[in-house]
């Protein structure tokens, strides 16, 4: 029976139950250990977790928040839609 290295190429990255994105503010609350770099580090797991149990992955979880940001799209604007025309 073979295996298939890339079965699992589009799985995300894990560190333990964690996300592997938050190692980044992990390694920077490691090499300067302050009260803000705590809470921003405990204020996004907390959020990635929050994601997570909503069944949101975190690209999945960005992509909302920007479509929520950006708003609703606007329309075409009538006078730019080309009518059709029946010449027969």
């Amino acid at each position: 029976m073979t295996t298939f290295p890339w079965r699992d190429s589009a799985r995300p990255v894990r560190f333990y139950i964690l996300d592997a994105r938050l190692l980044a503010p992990a390694a920077l609350w490691i090499f300067w250990p302050t009260w803000i770099t705590t809470g921003i580090l405990v204020v996004l797991v907390i959020l990635f977790r929050l994601a997570e149990t909503r069944g949101y992955r975190l690209t999945a979880a960005l992509r909302s928040l920007r479509v929520r940001l950006a708003g609703r799209a606007g329309g075409i604007d009538p006078r730019r839609i080309r009518r059709f025309t029946d010449f027969g």
